[in-house]
């Protein structure tokens, strides 16, 4: 008795269907996430953020306001110990994400 429930798939479709949806999920979110015209300037790339890129990059905010940079620049002062200087550019990025809802 031939039943069609135990019949064998075919997992070259099965691979062939999990390939093309990976390659259109590539191709949408790449086409989705482009960089603005404004990006925040490159700091502390060999790990060790110095002052005069902090004060580029506070210069840009002063600028440019947005909470990405704050919270940015919250990590950077907790990476060099600076608590509390941390804890005011995540208000100011708080305020700054309150004002955009």
């Amino acid at each position: 008795m031939k039943s069609s429930l135990f019949a064998r798939p075919n997992l070259k479709l099965f691979l062939l269907g999990a390939i093309l949806v990976l390659v259109a999920n590539d191709l949408f979110v790449a086409l989705r996430t482009q960089a603005s015209a404004r990006t925040l300037p490159a700091v502390g790339k060999a790990g060790v953020v110095t002052e005069t890129e902090l004060a580029r990059l506070r210069q840009y905010l002063l600028e440019h306001p947005s909470s990405e940079g704050y919270m940015r620049l919250s990590y950077y002062y907790q990476k060099r110990g600076e608590y509390r200087q941390a804890m005011t550019c995540l208000l100011h990025a708080d305020r700054l994400a309150d004002d955009s809802e």
